[in-house]
C-alpha cells in the first residue's frame, strides 16, 4: 500500500508540475477554421508542394517537416511552378509524409482541410506560475520523501 501512495503522489507530481506550466491561446483547429480564401492560406503557408485540379475544386498539399515549416522540395520557386504543369501539378498525391496540410479551394474559398501530424496551437508559457508550481512541488515531494524516509510513510 506505501508503494503504491508512494508512486501516485510522484505520478501525479509530475503531472501537474508539466501540465499546467502554459495556457492554451488558439487551438488548431481555430487556426485552420479561420483558413477562408486562397489569400489567407498564402499568407500562413505560401505556395503548396504540390496541388491538382477536379472538378470545380483545387486541392494544395504542404509537406511540412518536424519544425512545422513547408518541406523543400521544390528547388525552383513555387510561384514559377503553379503557372506551368511542370513538376507542381499532380493527378494524385502521392508519397505523403506523416506531416502534411491539405487544403480543398472552390474558386478562392477554402471549402475544406485536412492536416495529419501538425499542431499549430499557440500556447502562452506562465513563468512565474511555473516557478511558483514547481516550489510548491518540490516543497511538498521533499515533505513526501522526510515523511517517508523518518515517519514510516503517509
Amino acid at each position: 500500500m506505501k508503494t503504491y501512495l508512494k508512486l501516485t503522489f510522484c505520478f501525479t507530481a509530475v503531472y501537474v508540475l508539466f501540465s499546467s506550466c502554459s495556457q492554451v491561446i488558439r487551438r488548431h483547429q481555430d487556426f485552420m477554421d479561420a483558413l477562408k480564401t486562397k489569400s489567407d492560406v498564402l499568407q500562413h503557408f505560401g505556395y503548396p508542394n504540390q496541388y491538382r485540379i477536379q472538378d470545380e475544386t483545387t486541392e494544395w498539399l504542404y509537406q511540412l517537416d518536424n519544425q512545422n515549416k513547408i518541406t523543400a522540395s521544390n528547388p525552383e520557386p513555387a510561384s514559377k511552378k503553379l503557372n506551368t504543369t511542370e513538376g507542381l501539378k499532380v493527378e494524385h498525391f502521392e508519397d505523403l509524409n506523416d506531416k502534411y496540410v491539405l487544403i480543398t479551394f472552390e474558386n478562392d474559398s477554402v471549402i475544406g482541410q485536412k492536416s495529419q501530424g501538425v499542431n499549430f496551437s499557440i500556447r502562452k508559457v506562465r513563468p512565474l506560475e511555473s516557478v511558483l508550481l514547481g516550489a510548491g512541488l518540490t516543497v511538498a515531494l521533499a515533505f513526501g520523501v522526510f515523511a517517508i524516509a523518518y515517519g514510516g510513510g503517509f
